[in-house]
């Protein structure tokens, strides 16, 4: 199974650099399809079986280390965070989305490759031992 998981990072390495940078979009979203998009990915982040799980986890790790875990207080961290993470990631997007031409769309998607190719390659090299 590790040599399938190495040979599709090896494929999506490939296809990632073939691809050609996108188009930049000719016009603005409006009210509705941004309702529409997060909405969509909203309930896509809630059906994700690994944010569950993640959830999860890091919920059950830090109740067991407290005395009296409020589960209001996690939840708070988690909407606070997540809202701070989203708005600075939103910000830097929007800043520096006019730099963000196709030369360094394909320097990305060349990086992007490269990263998943090693890591296949580190994979298959960790089946030779």
């Amino acid at each position: 199974t590790a040599t399938v998981g190495a040979v599709v990072l090896l494929w999506m390495a490939w296809r990632i650099a073939r691809q050609p940078p996108t188009a930049a979009r000719a016009a603005e979203a409006n009210a509705g399809t941004l309702l529409k998009l997060f909405a969509g990915t909203f309930v896509l982040t809630l059906s994700n079986p690994t944010t569950i799980l993640s959830f999860l986890a890091v919920f059950g790790a830090i109740a067991g280390r407290t005395a009296q875990a409020s589960p209001w207080a996690m939840v708070a961290g988690v909407l606070v965070g997540s809202a701070l993470w989203w708005l600075v990631l939103a910000a830097v997007v929007g800043h520096l989305r006019t730099r963000f031409d196709a030369a360094w769309q394909r320097r990305v998607n060349l990086a992007s490759a490269a990263l998943l190719a090693g890591f296949a390659l580190w994979q298959l090299a960790q089946l030779q031992r």
